[in-house]
């Protein structure tokens, strides 16, 4: 990805996991940062190279600090977008998919997962807490994340919806849905995957690995992909 003048070229590039990419400075000052702050180099004018290899799916995004700020428009800011794909795998969501998965490493929060392979669409629905706030002594509330959309072959990626304003057991309250970030919903089998997550504002990302709440879930799952 070359750096210079105030672009990064391509803005927008598309690598398989394991892929390493080379950042080259063609001139000017700058330097190359990861929004979420997990790799970057020292800005220079000298015809520096920083390389990065990138192990884990999802979409990585990158801006040179001298001239831009996180989440900024890769079409109009130095800033720009990486989408790291998962090597091609042998499973294919069906609609056996469907059912409650959580991490068993974070048991309390879940995801709720419906699959129609009639369009095909899968809706997921994350079950989680708020942010704590520093200082605050209270416990995080509740968060209720949704989001969906096509799927291909073991994965679908979808914009995630906040939703807010309702109330307990009533048709009263001003709800509201809100697009807070993009997730990424994988599987490798009837019975794991991960979902990747990354939040516009704040800049966070994570990937929490999906097992099913109950066992048994999986036989309409495994009848599907035979």
């Amino acid at each position: 990805m070359i750096v210079r003048n105030f672009e990064f070229v391509p803005n927008d590039l598309a690598i398989n996991v394991g892929d390493t990419v080379t950042f080259v400075n063609q001139g000017g000052f700058h330097d190359v940062k990861a929004d979420d702050g997990s790799f970057g180099n020292t800005a220079s004018t000298s015809a520096w190279t920083f390389s990065r290899t990138f192990d884990t799916a999802g979409e990585v995004r990158v801006y040179c600090s001298i001239h831009s700020i996180p989440g900024q428009d890769i079409n109009t800011k130095m800033n720009a977008r990486i989408t790291v794909t998962a090597a091609a795998s042998n499973f294919a969501i069906n609609q056996g998919i469907s059912g409650s998965w959580y991490d068993a490493a974070n048991p309390g929060q879940g995801f709720l997962i419906d699959a129609d392979p009639t369009l095909p669409f899968i809706f997921v629905a994350w079950f989680t807490y708020d942010l704590p706030v520093a200082g605050s002594g209270t416990a995080p509330g509740h968060l209720w994340l949704s989001g969906g959309g096509a799927w291909q072959g073991d994965a679908a990626t979808f914009r995630l919806l906040l939703t807010e304003g309702g109330e307990f057991d009533a048709a009263t309250g001003s709800i509201t849905n809100t697009e807070i970030g993009t997730a990424t919903i994988r599987f490798d089998s009837c019975v794991n995957g991960t979902f990747t997550y990354q939040f516009d504002d704040p800049q966070i990302s994570g990937t929490i690995n999906l097992t099913r709440l109950l066992s048994g879930g999986a036989s309409l799952c495994e009848q599907l992909a035979q």
